[in-house]
């Protein structure tokens, strides 16, 4: 019984001295935030970041070389996106899809669950991981400074965590609005000199905007067309625009009509200008080609 007791003890010693000392590790290039550029456009961005794993050995300094080290690494949405990374404004969110880039390949990365196998260097010498962050249908959102917030966590097998570090991706989104028109308006049966067109706000997430409308070479405080040559003439003309919030609204020179609704894509929020001629203005006319110039302008709200 002695015999055996003595044979454990010794077969314990001489095993707990062969064990590799314990590494700490920690990430680099990672305390920058990521930032993702748009300023209209292109409905999707991208930006992204390389970094690596540096490994230090808690032992002797001497202990440290270059050898390869294993691991996974864990992506955790910190702003409640759950199985999703999610960039957040006053309540609206962009999902964020992460792309990690290996000596491997590329990886879709899922929120929660560990990514492949990794194989790196211990020095880190040079970043071998890239974190790509895509952020997509941003025209659809409102203006604001968008933030999410992941936790990163460099797992030894499934369990075992080796390091973890914050990282935050912004994404400025700026006001945006874009006015289409037609080039010109044409007013054909002067027996009904009457003509609607449609127009196009463009506004990101939709939002509100204002619109005046100018008549540069009309009289103050009018809309008129002129007919040119030896008898000049003027003509005033009306202008409306229709909008799906509130009907037909009256414009006039200089006044700007707010709390109009922009759209995405011209797919909603249909606006429409309204051109027309009093009958009163037709009778006094001189015969001829009668021609004017009318400026529209938007701006946010």
């Amino acid at each position: 019984m002695l015999n055996q007791l003595l044979f454990f003890v010794l077969l314990f010693s001489f095993i707990h001295p062969a064990q590799a000392a314990p590494t700490k590790t920690r990430f680099e290039h990672l305390s920058d935030p990521i930032r993702i550029d748009w300023s209209g456009g292109k409905t999707t961005s991208q930006a992204s970041r390389t970094f690596c794993l540096q490994a230090e050995s808690s032992a002797q300094p001497d202990s440290l070389d270059n050898s390869n080290i294993n691991y996974s690494l864990r992506f955790q949405d910190l702003n409640g996106g759950g199985n999703e990374i999610v960039a957040i404004s006053k309540g609206n969110r962009i999902p964020i899809n992460l792309i990690l880039v290996t000596s491997s390949g590329r990886e879709e990365i899922t929120a929660n669950r560990n990514s492949a196998s990794i194989q790196s260097d211990t020095l880190c010498n040079v970043p071998d991981l890239q974190l790509i962050a895509k952020a997509s249908n941003l025209d659809d959102l409102p203006a604001g400074d968008y933030q999410a917030k992941v936790r990163i966590s460099a797992f030894s097998g499934v369990f075992q965590k080796m390091t973890e570090q914050t990282l935050d991706i912004l994404i400025q989104i700026p006001e945006v609005i874009k006015l289409t028109l037609p080039k010109e308006i044409v007013l054909e049966d002067f027996r009904n000199p009457r003509k609607e067109v449609n127009i196009c706000v463009n506004r990101n997430g939709g939002g509100s905007f204002t619109l005046r409308a100018s008549a540069p070479d009309s009289n103050p405080g009018s809309f008129e067309m002129i007919r040119s040559g030896q008898q000049a003439s003027r003509i005033k003309y009306n202008l409306e625009i229709r909008n799906s919030a509130h009907g037909v609204q009256a414009l006039t020179p200089q006044v700007p009509v707010s709390g109009l609704k922009g759209s995405k894509n011209c797919g909603s929020n249909p606006l429409s200008l309204i051109v027309s001629v009093p009958s009163s203005e037709i009778e006094k006319a001189y015969a001829g080609s009668y021609q004017g110039q009318l400026t529209i302008s938007v701006g946010v709200q």
